[in-house]
């Protein structure tokens, strides 16, 4: 009896394609939802002020500056947040510094509004808002507003809190950088101003509080880049040493990293020098010890 022929496999079942509906476009979608969102937040920000629970003002700020550090483009509610800018809480005010000078260089018009604010805040009886005020202000990279800008960093410079001056150190840095776009239409007046601002950085090397030296240090190191930095005469060199142990461990390397450059007039001087420099070898930071060892080698004097 003859074999069965295998039976032939069954057809497969139809297919039935389904159509799904493609989603809209990526750009397109992502953009409707973000006018959604700000149209949202305008609305709440437009509400503040009548708005007497502090913490629900903050959670608007908030998540306005969440938007912004995510990168959205909330630009265009730069109005509605410099009608906020007169508040008394330093924590929405903050918020709200730290947006305007994001936002500034795209709303410049805009953003004249609140030199009222700037100004009022800048010469508050709080240390904290005046230096808030002042670094914020000297934030905006406007040149447009640099005679309001410059006279401000001028007058921080001699405030009595040292959390004011050490802003309006860095301020008159940023001031200057302005001046310098300025060279083009008025080269005389800019330069003149820029080396009066040059003095007075100078003698906030002197000043008490030791940060506010170190930031005058930063900013004559960026002023004076081409010439190779900071000139160390004597008269610096010595103070920086004996006032050293005030110093933070970053502040301490930032004054031995400067007085490397500074050659000691005499054999006595340099001994001096490697003295001060022998305590810094103890110390717990590996920076400053690598940059004490550094500074003796450099002031070492020559073997007869």
């Amino acid at each position: 009896m003859a074999a069965a022929s295998p039976s032939a496999p069954p057809p497969p079942p139809p297919t039935h394609h389904v159509v799904v509906p493609r989603p809209p476009a990526g750009p397109q979608f992502f953009v409707d939802q973000k006018r959604g969102e700000l149209y949202e937040l305008r609305q709440v920000l437009r509400s503040l002020p009548t708005e007497r629970d502090v913490t629900k003002q903050r959670d608007a700020l908030k998540k306005l500056i969440a938007y912004m550090t995510v990168g959205l483009d909330v630009s265009r509610l730069f109005a509605d947040v410099v009608m906020l800018a007169s508040t008394a809480d330093l924590v929405q005010k903050k918020m709200i510094y730290q947006y305007l000078t994001n936002y500034a260089d795209t709303n410049p018009s805009l953003s004249l509004l609140a030199i009222n604010t700037f100004q009022k805040d800048c010469n508050d009886e709080d240390p904290r808002l005046r230096g808030l005020a002042l670094r914020s202000l000297c934030s905006l990279r406007l040149s447009c507003m640099l005679e309001y800008i410059e006279p401000a960093a001028r007058k921080g410079a001699s405030d009595p809190s040292p959390y004011v001056r050490r802003a309006a150190v860095m301020g008159m840095l940023k001031v200057c950088k302005l001046l310098q776009e300025l060279m083009a239409t008025d080269e005389e007046s800019s330069l003149q101003r820029i080396d009066e601002i040059r003095q007075r950085l100078h003698e906030a090397l002197f000043d008490d509080d030791p940060q506010v030296t170190i930031n005058a240090i930063c900013a004559l190191n960026e002023l004076e880049a081409e010439t190779g930095g900071l000139q160390v005469t004597k008269k610096i060199a010595t103070h920086f040493l004996n006032r050293i142990k005030r110093f933070s461990e970053w502040g301490v390397c930032v004054i031995l990293n400067l007085v490397a450059s500074y050659q000691p007039e005499t054999e006595e001087e340099a001994f001096d020098v490697m003295n001060i420099l022998d305590d810094k070898l103890k110390s717990s930071s590996a920076a400053v010890v690598l940059v004490s060892d550094a500074d003796r080698e450099a002031t070492n004097p020559p073997r007869r």
